[in-house]
């Protein structure tokens, strides 16, 4: 299943300039972002990383529920149109 995503993911890299030129914005930034956490104080860093992890499990959460959410469309479309 991750292939079939990573593999879409490249088509979407290679169809969609706007998409890579953020994906090469994140990437650039990221050693930015890491010099900047370094100044802060240990307490500013654990609330930093909360929120990131926050923010990393909400759009997993939302991701995994958006599809699932396709897959039972898609269903229900195959249904009307009478395939199964």
């Amino acid at each position: 299943m991750s292939n079939m995503i990573e593999d879409t993911l490249s088509s979407l890299k290679l169809e969609n300039t706007e998409y890579r030129k953020c994906i090469e914005n994140e990437r650039s930034n990221v050693k930015t972002i890491a010099a900047i956490l370094n100044k802060l104080s240990a307490e500013d860093k654990e609330i930093m990383n909360k929120h990131e992890m926050d923010v990393f499990h909400i759009l997993a959460f939302e991701q995994s529920y958006l599809y699932k959410q396709g897959y039972i469309d898609c269903v229900k479309l195959l249904k009307i149109l009478g395939v199964i």
